[in-house]
Formats: C-alpha cells, structure tokens, sequence
C-alpha cells in the first residue's frame, strides 16, 4: 500500500491527501494503458505484471477513453518504466489551491 502525506489542513485532507499507505505519492508516475473496455485494475495488475507494492491501490485504474481501452495507472518509477516508453511515466505533480479557500 502507499503513504501520502499528512494533510496539515482538514478541509485539504479529502482532496490533496486521500487514503493513506505506505509509500509516497511523490515516489509515484503515471502511465498510460490500452486494455479491453472492461477492464478492472485487478486485471490491469496482471497484464502488465505488476504488484499492489507497486501500483496506488486508492488511485485505482483511470478511465481516460474506455471505449478505446485508454486507461491510466499510479504506479512506481521501476514499474513505469517497465510499462513501457510509449505509456509513459508522465510526471504526477501535486496540485493544491492558490491562496486561502473561500
């Protein structure tokens, strides 16, 4: 399982900081899939031939175009570059708002 980091604002936590685990989202990247239009992330895991160690369990499999069996992963730096260099990895970058929420 992953581990992201303490959200020291409540109202910030849900969004920026969800389940916790034991591995940093910041040691995460994204790839880019194509599998069957049904796909789920348990069979997504055992296509690519990776680990819950090293996929975001809570991320879960992303569907960017279904119908086109387009999918997205979190998942290590070694099991991105294992996916492949046409899936990726693509940066992950932490996004949070700009100034005090209204």
């Amino acid at each position: 399982m992953l581990r992201r980091p303490a959200c020291p604002d409540p109202v910030l936590r849900r969004a920026a900081c969800p389940d916790p685990g034991t591995r940093s989202v910041r040691d995460m990247v994204l790839v880019t899939v194509r599998l069957p239009p049904t796909a789920t992330l348990g069979e997504a895991m055992l296509r690519l031939g990776l680990t819950e160690d090293e996929v975001d369990m809570a991320y879960g499999l992303v569907p960017i175009d279904p119908d086109q069996g387009l999918y997205v992963l979190r998942v290590t730096d070694d099991a991105g570059a294992r996916v492949g260099p046409d899936a990726g990895p693509f940066s992950d970058p932490h996004i949070e708002p700009h100034g005090p929420l209204r």
